[in-house]
């Protein structure tokens, strides 16, 4: 076959064309069986032997235990790039992927292998106690996969793995076909030995929700395992998310118990040096070092500080993803990126603009100390982003559930953002003023749950789904800005 691409040994990187290569073997394998080749052990042209070995090969770690692959999660990466990580028990273990476009390896029109990389983390890794006192070393596998096909369907298998794994790679920018997102904060993890007691229905309730209603993106808005300075927690969390983070791209920010720490901060990923709330040490000494290690989000290339800060488009939304646990006051580090990313938003390719932190800048009575702070976080950041329109927020930390109307300065405003806190994915419910005594928080619940949102052109609609019955308890409908292309151009 003139120009037929070859399947080397070490499973090079190199397109394959599947459906050929298994009629041209399949069709070989049948003239050998009537020849005199069968009878003497049997032959095959080096290209079926080859993919034969991979195919042995690519599977045999599913029965060594250390080389399991578990916690397989997806994330965006750069443009055409999809991330995808998964953890093995021991080192030594395969990093390859074999992804293509279509239903899987048996319909693929063509089929790349990409070789991962491996990141270790230790417990000597963390910044405080009780995290740098455990004796661990966590095997974390990374590959970027490249997908230039936008609103297709792709698969991938890992090394080591008999499982085959689907997604959808995202729309264009500026694309008008629109898509779906779940958000929410503060879940924990779901297993009956710790206690997060709603983190196993939210798990159930957003699967059963992706089975009837598929979704494009995850937002996890910070406190993502509790695990508090315990590998073994963010194992047990990260475990509980597969069925829906390894089809979907899960994208998080950083909350109170992912980064909170006391004392030295010389080994901070954010390089910040020192926790914002310093006598806080939610993260038992993590320091984000887990949550950074165990999530890669986009935008290290551009300047950004991934998982810290960082911005993406999907579709016909720009994504700001900002951290409360750092100085965000006019002059520091993070706000002078926040003022440089929403000053480069094309509001005519992106009409829509949502900002996604943990701690949320409008709190309902009786929290009064997270009131505080989120006054605080208003006075440094709404006056810039009301400047540049943004439409929505999306926070967690209150564990409850309450939406905001289109407020600016604490009232409503048509020209106001409206912001939805959902720190309702598994930890303990807090309670609620019976009654939503402010003028600008318009509806509420104490419930578990999660946010699902349908984004068009013009409008999102955005729904909090009650995980106990998925019933939806709150709806509202936003439409894009009036004239906002025209005043950005």
């Amino acid at each position: 076959i003139q120009n037929a691409p070859t399947y080397v040994n070490e499973l090079a990187l190199r397109p394959l064309n599947m459906a050929v290569l298994s009629v041209l073997c399949s069709l070989f394998t049948l003239w050998n069986s009537h020849t005199w080749w069968n009878s003497h052990g049997g032959w095959q042209p080096q290209l079926c032997r080859q993919a034969k070995g991979v195919s042995d090969q690519w599977v045999q770690g599913d029965q060594r235990g250390e080389c399991s692959v578990r916690e397989v999660h997806l994330s965006l990466g750069d443009k055409d790039e999809m991330v995808l990580m998964w953890r093995t028990h021991e080192e030594g273990c395969g990093s390859k992927v074999m992804y293509g476009r279509g239903e899987g390896p048996s319909h693929a029109d063509s089929m790349v292998v990409e070789e991962g990389k491996v990141l270790t983390v230790q417990g000597e890794d963390m910044c405080g106690e009780p995290a740098n006192e455990e004796v661990f070393t966590a095997y974390l596998h990374k590959a970027v996969l490249k997908i230039n096909v936008d609103q297709s369907n792709w698969w991938y298998q890992i090394q080591g793995s008999n499982r085959v794994f689907k997604f959808k790679s995202p729309p264009k920018t500026a694309s008008d076909s629109g898509f779906s997102f779940i958000a929410f904060g503060d879940m924990g993890q779901a297993d009956d030995e710790h206690n997060y007691p709603g983190a196993g229905e939210t798990v159930n309730a957003i699967a059963q929700e992706m089975r009837h209603r598929p979704v494009d993106l995850l937002i996890h808005a910070g406190d993502l395992s509790y695990a508090s300075g315990s590998h073994h927690g963010w194992n047990h969390f990260m475990d509980s998310i597969e069925p829906f983070a390894s089809q979907v791209p899960y994208m998080v920010s950083i909350g109170n118990y992912d980064y909170g720490y006391e004392g030295d901060g010389l080994r901070d990923p954010s390089g910040a040096g020192v926790s914002w709330f310093p006598d806080e040490n939610d993260s038992g000494g993590e320091c984000g070092v887990m949550s950074a290690a165990r999530f890669s989000m986009p935008g290290a290339r551009k300047g950004d500080k991934p998982p810290f800060w960082y911005s993406y488009n999907y579709g016909n939304v720009h994504f700001t993803v900002i951290s409360s646990e750092h100085d965000c006051a006019p002059g520091s580090e993070q706000y002078r990126w926040l003022e440089r990313d929403l000053s480069s938003v094309d509001r005519c390719k992106t009409p829509w603009l949502a900002l996604v932190l943990h701690r949320p800048m409008y709190v309902v009575y009786p929290h009064e100390e997270n009131r505080q702070i989120g006054e605080e976080l208003r006075a440094m950041l709404e006056p810039l982003l009301l400047h540049h329109r943004v439409d929505l927020t999306i926070a967690g930390h209150v564990h409850t559930y309450f939406r905001t109307c289109a407020v600016a300065s604490g009232e409503c405003r048509e020209e106001g953002i409206t912001h939805f806190i959902a720190g309702t994915g598994g930890h303990e419910l807090t309670s609620m003023k019976k009654g939503l005594t402010d003028s600008w928080a318009v509806e509420g619940c104490n419930d578990f749950g999660f946010l699902r949102f349908d984004v068009s052109w013009d409008s999102l609609q955005a729904q909090f789904i009650r995980t106990v019955d998925g019933r939806a308890v709150d709806e509202v409908t936003l439409r894009t800005k009036k004239g906002i292309c025209n005043e950005w151009a």
